[in-house]
């Protein structure tokens, strides 16, 4: 099997697949394996979901979880009146 390229991960735990590798794969779920070699990860297809793969790429400028904490930074503001 040809290494294509070391990966590392974030603080956050997160590994970002290389483009060139999610271009053959096409899929955004895996199941991950613990060998004794390793993690090995398995895509995961779902017809249903993978025909949207990609349909906001450019559209959006910021990742999920930029998004997702400043939603619940705002939402924090907001509630923070009631109590």
């Amino acid at each position: 099997m040809k290494r294509e390229k070391m990966l590392t991960m974030d603080e956050r735990g997160r590994i970002t697949l290389p483009a060139t590798i999610r271009e053959k794969v096409h899929a955004r779920k895996f199941e991950v394996v613990l060998t004794e070699e390793g993690i090995l990860l398995k895509p995961v297809r779902n017809d249903a979901l993978d025909k949207y793969f990609g349909i906001f790429r450019g559209r959006v400028k910021k990742d999920i979880d930029e998004l997702l904490d400043e939603a619940m930074e705002e939402y924090v503001r907001e509630h923070e009146k009631v109590f």
